[in-house]
């Protein structure tokens, strides 16, 4: 386990509790979001529908993944992440889409600078205009995002089974759409 550092925010059991169902609702939303192949929608609808499962897909990724904010941070004060479910701190993967931290920086910076920010990396340097996305290599962390969070949950279960319960709601849909990957 990492310790928590001195400096770290801490919130309360309750505020954690309470926050559960938006952590479940990131989880519920990247896996309802699945389009089928084949299925005919305009491409503004498909854009729509990947970019919100991206944004999904970013913050589980850096709930899982990003340490716990420190008091001196203002602009991430209030941010949380998993290891505030556990008192003494957890050892968060260094990833979760993909095998690496590098792979993860990658696909978290393609999604910060395509859809969360306005960013002159949205400008199109490729001979295919308008841009589309490259969809396929990002929905392809989905799997490994969703598996990062099943962990986490187990290892809350072991710590604190009474927080688990919080994240069951999403559970059955993880484990769906890691057997139908």
């Amino acid at each position: 386990m990492t310790p928590v550092p001195d400096d770290a925010t801490v919130h309360s059991v309750e505020a954690l509790e309470d926050m559960a169902h938006h952590v479940c609702y990131e989880v519920e939303q990247l896996v309802l979001g699945v389009v089928p192949n084949g299925v005919d929608l305009t491409v503004s609808v498909r854009n729509a529908m990947l970019e919100a499962r991206l944004v999904h897909l970013r913050n589980l990724a850096k709930f899982l993944t990003d340490p716990r904010p420190s008091c001196d941070d203002v602009h991430k004060l209030t941010d949380l992440v998993a290891d505030h479910y556990f008192d003494d701190g957890w050892h968060a993967p260094r990833s979760v889409l993909g095998s690496s931290r590098e792979r993860q920086g990658k696909v978290l910076n393609a999604i910060n600078r395509r859809v969360v920010h306005l960013s002159t990396e949205r400008r199109d340097t490729s001979d295919v205009k308008p841009f589309r996305w490259d969809s396929s290599e990002l929905i392809d962390a989905v799997p490994s995002a969703l598996a990062g969070f099943a962990e986490f949950v187990a290892k809350l279960h072991d710590a604190h089974p009474e927080r688990a319960a919080w994240f069951d709601r999403p559970g059955a849909l993880v484990a769906w759409a890691l057997d139908h990957r």
